[in-house]
């Protein structure tokens, strides 16, 4: 169980490539749904519907679905509607926007960690035929960030009922799961402020001869932002002669490489948000090593590491998809729908939507068993983790879109208070970071983000710092908002209305379709001549109003939704080898009993209190517990929709 056991296993030859956007055909039983959703509810006009069972379904809930037009879908029962919404939803984005852009070069997989990499990113939303890229520089993307992204009141929006591991936690699992090659020739000139002078350069990303990007960074869930993604990398940060351990240094802390960053997996873009998690990570391999030495006396130092780190990769998924995602969308039918992508559809069903249909207990169990072991028969994704998913499928890799969709600057605050100091934002970067965590510790640092809101996914709601940040390696300060705006562009992502017509939803027809906030409106207007020109990153800033809950738009959640299922599905340690044979009886179990909140406190037991009592047990909300250290206000005991936003 080595490393390059590890690539060997996830380099299984993939599966017939079948037609371009197909990413599979899925069950017999759900063929004949799944295609009547899509040819009669979701493209009526090109076919006709024959006097067939399956047409008289998709005439009734072409009926039902068009009336639900009229509210957001979740809002629709989650028995009777929601999780089936959900599902043809899904199957449509699988059909339609799943595109097999992979090479026999990029399928081939070489001996060790490292050649879990370079997997080329896809694109769901294409420029068609009749619709022109504007090109880079139109509008101006410095215009954008001065007018649209930059606060105009020098205040920012906060969510209050979410802790600020909303922002670190995703930070650290982009660093898992994408980054793009780019190269010193050449650069781009860039303005980032008002001054003629105000120029920075901005290397370009590399492209093959189809345009298409590398993914430098391994897509699979692997927790590669712990480990890295090359062997050498791997060992480098184990204890001694390849210990089970990782190494930290005698203050507790990882050690600090020579450009005073700490030595880690994924240590670009630094900052203390990072480093903190990371350590917690840090700590729970090494918790798993000592765990694992007496539960499996004759596991060798190798296999312990091997199988701590797998326990590790599913945790961060686990957590990810029944937490951190639930508290993203922040309503039940998502809370059941992710704990569907885990658990599969009978858990899921049994666990919490029998909770909320209390009043169905007339409903024997045997009956609800059967009826959900038909869907899962039909339905091979609603089966959850640990199956043996047979999809015919595109190659797995991410999408621009998907990278797009995380561009979440904005819910970086300016300032950070650490029991009872102010710490701007700028103090808490590259290789500051460690200074604040020596002052503070990183106990003290928790209990500050656990009470510290984010800041929200919205316009004019840019962090302050980070446009004149100085980043190492680069010349002179850069505005990252800017940046945000031309990678978009660069790497060929398609503008808002477009990517909502690929995603088969309803494009908007003029400014007042995209946002009820007049000033939005306004705003958006004056930048852009057309809503066909309006980027990809603005829209779904703007879009409004928004799901109840949702920390992100309707738009971006369609992006997620076919990403967070196939990482799943795609994955044989999520899947056939996520069982008690890879991961151990022990392991496996703590996979499935862990949650943020008791991985937190397994290390820092001091903050039971300060966490309190969280919603659902869920320490990605605000924690509702007296901070432990001083300088910090508990935040309201009751949630509130995030779209009710105050004023930091």
């Amino acid at each position: 169980m080595h490393c390059v056991h590890l690539a060997e296993l996830h380099s299984a030859a993939p599966a017939p490539r079948g037609r371009e956007g197909t990413s599979y055909q899925g069950g017999a039983a759900y063929t004949a749904v799944g295609y009547w959703w899509r040819d009669i509810i979701l493209e009526p006009s090109v076919v006709a519907v024959k006097p067939t069972m399956a047409g008289a379904l998709g005439i009734g809930a072409q009926a039902v679905l068009r009336f639900t037009r009229f509210f957001y879908f979740h809002s629709l029962p989650p028995l009777i509607l929601g999780l089936v919404y959900m599902s043809m939803r899904r199957d449509y984005l699988f059909q339609h926007c799943v595109r097999d852009y992979s090479t026999p070069e990029a399928l081939k997989y070489k001996d060790g960690c490292d050649s879990m990499a370079d997997h080329r990113f896809t694109k769901a939303a294409l420029w068609t035929d009749n619709l022109t890229d504007p090109g880079l520089w139109e509008p101006s993307p410095y215009l954008i960030a001065e007018k649209l992204l930059k606060s105009q009141t020098g205040k920012r929006n906060v969510a209050p009922d979410y802790s600020l591991f909303m922002t670190s936690w995703i930070n650290l699992q982009i660093h898992d799961w994408f980054n793009h090659n780019v190269t010193d020739e050449d650069p781009y000139k860039v303005q980032w402020g008002p001054n003629d002078e105000d120029i920075f350069k901005l290397r370009k990303t590399v492209f093959d001869s189809e345009g298409i990007a590398d993914n430098i960074e391994t897509p699979w869930w692997d927790a590669s932002e712990i480990y890295g993604t090359s062997e050498e990398r791997a060992a480098s940060l184990r204890v001694g002669d390849k210990k089970c351990e990782l190494r930290v240094d005698d203050d507790g802390f990882m050690p600090l490489g020579p450009n005073g960053i700490p030595e880690g997996g994924s240590i670009r873009n630094w900052w203390a948000g990072l480093e903190s998690l990371t350590l917690l990570f840090v700590k729970e391999h090494n918790y798993l090593c000592e765990q694992l030495r007496k539960e499996n006396s004759t596991l060798s130092e190798e296999d312990l590491y091997q199988t701590a780190r797998l326990i590790v990769a599913a945790l961060n998924a686990r957590i990810h998809t029944i937490e951190w995602t639930p508290a993203l969308f922040g309503n039940e039918l998502m809370n059941i729908t992710m704990h569907n992508n885990w658990e599969g559809l009978n858990k899921a069903f049994t666990d919490h939507l029998l909770k909320e249909l209390h009043h169905l207990g007339w409903i024997p169990r045997e009956i609800i068993k059967f009826v959900t072991d038909m869907v899962e028969k039909g339905l091979p994704y609603s089966r959850g983790v640990g199956h043996n998913v047979d999809l015919d499928r595109v190659p797995y890799s991410l999408s621009e879109d998907f990278v797009s969709s995380y561009r979440m600057h904005p819910l970086l605050p300016d300032l950070y208070k650490i029991d009872g100091d102010s710490v701007g934002a700028e103090e808490m970067i590259n290789e500051k970071a460690r200074d604040v965590m020596m002052k503070f510790g990183n106990s003290k640092i928790l209990d500050a983000f656990g009470h510290q809101p984010p800041t929200t996914l919205t316009l004019n709601n840019y962090p302050d710092f980070l446009t004149k940040v100085n980043i190492p390696g680069e010349n002179g300060p850069r505005n990252m908002a800017v940046v945000d705006i031309l990678r978009d562009r660069e790497r060929g992502m398609v503008r808002y209305n477009q990517a909502r017509r690929q995603y088969g939803l309803q494009a908007i027809a003029d400014f007042e379709d995209l946002s009820d906030d007049k000033e939005v409106v306004e705003a958006v207007k004056s930048v852009y001549k057309s809503v066909e020109d309006i980027d990809f990153m603005v829209g779904l800033l703007a879009e409004s109003p928004r799901p109840k809950g949702f920390i992100i738009t309707d738009t971006s959640f369609y992006v997620f939704i076919m990403n967070a299922s196939r990482r799943l599905m795609c994955d044989r340690f999520y899947q056939e080898s996520y069982n008690p044979d890879f991961y151990t009886k022990w392991g496996f179990n703590h996979v499935e009993t862990t949650t943020f909140k008791s991985m937190i406190l397994r290390h820092y037991p001091e903050l039971e209190d300060s966490i309190g009592d969280v919603p659902g047990g869920n320490a990605f909300y605000a924690w509702k517990g007296t901070p432990k250290y001083g300088g910090l206000a508990p935040v309201a005991a009751s949630l509130q929709a995030p779209d009710g936003v105050s004023e930091l």
